[in-house]
C-alpha cells in the first residue's frame, strides 16, 4: 500500500516499543508506524536492505547510506529518483525476482 515501508533489518533490537510508535518486530523486520523521522533515518542507517516505493521515506533509506532499491512511478526516475551508490531504481512493473536481484546487487 502506497505510503507503508517495511524496514529490513539484521537485528531488531536497534529499536523498542518504547521510543518508536507502532513499532512491531520479529527476527527479521521492523516495521514503524508513526514514528519520529529521527527515529525512522536511525533506524534505516542500520538495515541490511531496503525495498520502498516512489515516496520519501525510500529517499531516506538513500540518504543514510542504506542498499535500497526504489520502486518507482509515476514520477520521472531520472529527475526525481533517489541517488547513491548501493541505490537502484527499477520500474513500478518490475517483477518480484527483479527487485530482489536489484537489492542483492546492493548489498
Amino acid at each position: 500500500e502506497r505510503g507503508e515501508e517495511k524496514a529490513v533489518t539484521e537485528e531488531t533490537e536497534t529499536a523498542s516499543p518504547s521510543n518508536a510508535g507502532g513499532f512491531n518486530s520479529n527476527d527479521t523486520n521492523t516495521v514503524l508506524r508513526n514514528a519520529p523521522l529521527v527515529e525512522v533515518a536511525r533506524v534505516l542507517a542500520g538495515v541490511r536492505g531496503y525495498v520502498g516505493n516512489d515516496s520519501g521515506i525510500t529517499h531516506l533509506a538513500a540518504a543514510v547510506g542504506a542498499a535500497t532499491v526504489a520502486i518507482w512511478g509515476p514520477t520521472e526516475r531520472r529527475v526525481w529518483g533517489p541517488r547513491g551508490s548501493r541505490v537502484e531504481v527499477v520500474d513500478g512493473a518490475a517483477s518480484a525476482g527483479e527487485v530482489l536481484e536489484a537489492l542483492y546487487g546492493r548489498m
